[in-house]
């Protein structure tokens, strides 16, 4: 994004959810100005099926756009 307030709503979120469990914020980034740039999240869990969401919003106004992508997920027992 690159300039903040440009329209509400804007924002990245990378979601997770275990074994069926409400899904919680691992990142999120709401209506700031940042540089394109990869950011780096990690996250322990307990044992269970671990689901992902990607909410990507690009709000109804003017300006900027908001793009997010997921690379190079790794999920390994401890």
């Amino acid at each position: 994004q690159r300039a903040a307030g440009a329209a509400a709503r804007e924002g990245f979120e990378l979601l997770m959810s275990v074994t069926g469990a409400a899904f919680s914020p691992i990142v999120s980034i709401g209506d700031v100005a940042l540089d394109a740039a990869w950011t780096e999240a990690t996250a322990t869990v307990g044992a269970g099926t671990v689901q992902f969401r990607v909410e990507v919003t690009d709000g109804a106004g003017p300006g900027d756009l908001v793009e997010g992508g997921v690379d190079d997920v790794t999920v390994c027992a401890p």
